[in-house]
């Protein structure tokens, strides 16, 4: 199959806030970041990737404060 990849890095966000109460999408305390460069995409995913597909193939979890080194670590890697 010829996957085609058009960028360098790909980051994963996700909510972890689980109270419906507490929710508040701008709160980047409640977001986890996972970071996977281009070569793992290519050689790891299908055609969708889910939640557990990032949870063992990209790197992470990173807050917003460690996102941007993990961005640049990855497309350096790739």
């Amino acid at each position: 199959m010829d996957v085609r990849v058009r960028a360098d890095v790909f980051v994963f966000a996700v909510q972890t806030q689980r109270e419906p109460a507490a929710y508040d999408m701008l709160d980047i305390s409640h977001w986890e970041f996972w970071v996977a460069g281009a070569d793992t995409i290519r050689e790891q995913a299908g055609k969708t990737v889910g939640i557990g597909w990032v949870r063992k193939h990209a790197a992470g979890p990173f807050s917003h404060d460690g996102l941007a080194e993990a961005i640049r670590g990855a497309a350096q890697a790739g």
